[in-house]
C-alpha cells in the first residue's frame, strides 16, 4: 500500500485500493459511533425493562420482540439488500429513471407486504400465544408486535434505499439514535408511571412508526424530484430479492430462532435469562452490522466497475477492523461475567455459563462477519441462501435436542455452533467464487494475541486486587485496564499498512 502521501492532501498520490480504505473508514468511523449509542440505548433498555417489571414479563417482551423482527425481515421480501444494491448500481450508470423505479418498487412491496403480515399476526395473536407458546399472557404483547412489523418493515426499507447512496448518514441517524433513543425514554416514562408489559410495548410501537416516517421522508429529500419516465427493472429486482429474502429470513431466524426456542420448551422467566445473556453477548459484536453498512454500497459500486482488486483489499480491512473493535468487549464478559449481568439485577447472574458459551460465535462472527455482505453485494445471493438455511436448520436442530437437557446454555452452545459454521461456509465461498483471499490477515494475529495478554491483565486486576469482587462497580477499572493494555499491545506489534495510511489521514506529518 502507498501511504507516503504529500502534507496538505494525504490522499494525494494514493493508491486505489488506499482510497478505497479512507473512504471506508470515513462511513465507519462515524457508524461505529452511533452502534455504541444504540447498544448502549437497547442495554439501558433491558435494564429499565429489569428493574420495573418481573422477571416472566421481560421474558413475555422478549419474545414478542422476537415475533415482530421475524415478521418485519419475512415482510421486506428480501429488499433490504435489493434496495441498497440496486440503487447503488443504477446511480453507477447514471441511470436515474432506474433508480427512482428501484426505490418505488422497494418500498410498494415492502408497505403491501408488511401491511398484510401484521394483520395476520394481529389475528393469530390468540393461536399463537395458547396453542404455540401456551401462554395467554402473550396475546396483547403479541398484538403490539403486529402493531410494530409494518413500521419496522417501511423503516428498514427506506434506510436500505438511502444506503445505495453511499449515504450511511439516514441508516445511523434514524435506526441507531432516534429509535433506541425514543424507545428508552418513552419506555421509560411508562414503566415509571406504572405501566405495564402492554404498555412498553405500545411505546415501542409509536417509536418504530415514528422513526419509519422520518426515514421515508430523509429519503424523498435524498432522492429527489423524480424524471418524468420511471423505469422498473422489476425483474432482475424481484429475483434478487426472492433469494436475499430467503437468506435474510434464514439469518434473522438464526437469531431469534434459540429466544422462541426457549419460550415454547421453557417458562417465560427463562426466556429472560437467556435475553439478557444474548443481548450481552451481542455487545461484542456491535462493529459488525455498522461496518456492513457502510461496506455494503461501497463494495457494489466496486463489484459494479469491475474494482475486484479494490473490493479484495476493502473486504480483508473491513474484516480487520471488525474483529479489533469486537475483542475488547469479549475479553471484558469473559474476565467478569458476573459483574456484568448483576447491573440488571442479582437473579440474571444465572445466566453467566450462558453467556460464556455465547461468546465463541459472536467473535468468530466477527472475524467474518463482512463475508455476507461481500457475497450479496457481488450478486452471489445464492451461496448466502444456501448457507443461511442449512445454519438455521442446524440451530433449530440442536435447539430441539439441548434446550430439554441443558436449559439456557444449550440454546447458547447451538446459537454458537451455528455463527461458527455459517461464517465458516461464507469465507470459503468468498474466496471461491468472489475474491481469492480470506478475510483473515495479519491484523487477526495480532489482535488476538493483544486479547490474550489483555485478558490476563484483567483477570489478574479482578483476582488479585480486587479479591473476585463480583460488584458493579469493578466494571470501570478492569474494563480501563483490558483496554490499555490491548491497545499497548497492538502498537508494540506494529502497525499495518492500512492504519499507517489512516494515521496519515488525519495527521498528514
Amino acid at each position: 500500500m502507498a501511504v507516503d502521501t504529500p502534507r496538505g492532501d494525504p490522499l494525494e498520490g494514493a493508491s486505489r485500493e488506499d482510497r478505497e480504505i479512507v473512504r471506508l473508514a470515513r462511513g465507519a468511523s462515524f457508524s461505529v459511533v452511533c452502534s455504541l449509542i444504540a447498544q448502549a440505548a437497547l442495554v439501558a433498555t433491558s435494564i429499565v425493562l429489569t428493574q420495573f417489571l418481573a422477571r416472566s414479563d421481560v421474558g413475555l417482551y422478549a419474545q414478542a420482540h422476537a415475533i415482530s423482527a421475524i415478521g418485519s425481515l419475512i415482510g421486506l421480501v428480501g429488499m433490504r439488500s435489493a434496495l441498497t444494491r440496486f440503487v447503488a448500481m443504477y446511480r453507477v450508470d447514471s441511470n436515474l429513471a432506474a433508480v427512482h423505479g428501484t426505490i418505488r418498487l422497494g418500498i410498494s412491496t415492502a408497505a403491501l407486504v408488511g401491511a398484510g403480515l401484521g394483520v395476520v399476526v394481529f389475528v393469530s395473536a390468540e393461536w399463537l400465544a395458547i396453542s404455540v407458546f401456551d401462554d395467554a399472557a402473550l396475546l396483547t404483547p403479541i398484538r403490539w408486535a403486529a402493531a410494530i412489523l409494518p413500521g419496522s418493515t417501511l423503516l428498514v426499507a427506506a434506510t436500505s434505499a438511502t444506503q445505495g447512496y453511499r449515504n450511511v448518514r439516514p441508516f445511523n441517524v434514524v435506526r441507531r439514535l432516534i429509535e433506541p433513543g425514543v424507545k428508552l425514554g418513552a419506555i421509560l416514562v411508562v414503566l415509571s408511571v406504572g405501566g405495564s408489559i402492554n404498555a412498553a410495548m405500545a411505546a415501542s410501537a409509536a417509536t418504530t412508526w415514528l422513526a419509519a416516517l422520518i426515514a421515508l421522508v430523509w429519503l424523498r429529500k435524498i432522492a429527489g424530484p423524480a424524471p418524468a419516465r420511471i423505469s422498473y427493472n422489476s425483474g432482475p429486482i424481484l429475483r434478487f430479492a426472492f433469494v436475499s429474502w430467503g437468506a435474510a429470513f434464514a439469518a434473522q431466524g438464526l437469531l431469534w430462532a434459540d429466544i422462541l426456542m426457549v419460550g415454547w420448551l421453557l417458562p417465560s422467566e427463562d426466556v429472560a435469562l437467556y435475553q439478557i445473556a444474548s443481548r450481552v453477548a451481542l455487545l461484542a459484536a456491535l462493529s459488525i452490522a455498522p461496518i456492513n453498512a457502510v461496506l455494503a454500497p461501497r463494495v457494489a459500486n466496486l463489484f459494479r466497475n469491475n474494482k475486484t482488486s479494490e473490493a479484495s483489499s476493502v473486504y480483508q480491512v473491513a474484516a480487520a477492523w471488525t474483529l479489533r473493535l469486537t475483542l475488547p468487549a469479549a475479553v471484558a464478559i469473559i474476565v467478569v461475567p458476573t459483574s456484568i449481568l448483576s447491573v440488571f439485577g442479582s437473579e440474571y447472574i444465572a445466566a453467566v455459563t450462558a453467556l460464556w458459551l455465547l461468546v465463541p460465535g459472536q467473535l468468530f462472527n466477527a472475524s467474518t462477519g463482512t463475508t455476507a455482505t461481500i457475497l450479496n453485494m457481488a450478486g452471489e445471493n445464492v451461496s448466502t441462501l444456501i448457507g443461511n438455511t442449512g445454519s438455521l436448520a442446524i440451530n433449530l436442530g440442536l435447539n430441539a435436542a439441548l434446550i430439554p437437557v441443558m436449559g439456557i446454555e444449550g440454546a447458547a452452545v447451538a446459537w454458537s455452533a451455528s455463527l461458527i459454521i455459517v461464517n465458516l461456509y461464507r469465507a470459503v465461498m468468498v474466496r471461491r467464487r468472489v475474491v481469492a483471499v480470506w478475510p483473515w490477515s495479519e491484523a487477526t494475529t495480532s489482535a488476538g494475541v493483544a486479547a490474550v495478554i489483555s485478558g490476563v491483565a484483567g483477570y489478574g486486576l479482578h483476582q488479585l486486587v480486587l479479591d473476585g469482587s463480583a460488584r458493579v462497580w469493578t466494571l470501570l477499572p478492569i474494563g480501563l485496564i483490558i483496554v490499555v493494555v490491548y491497545i499497548a499491545v497492538l502498537a508494540v506489534w506494529g502497525l499495518t499498512d492500512a492504519d499507517r495510511l489512516l494515521l496519515a489521514k488525519f495527521n498528514p506529518r
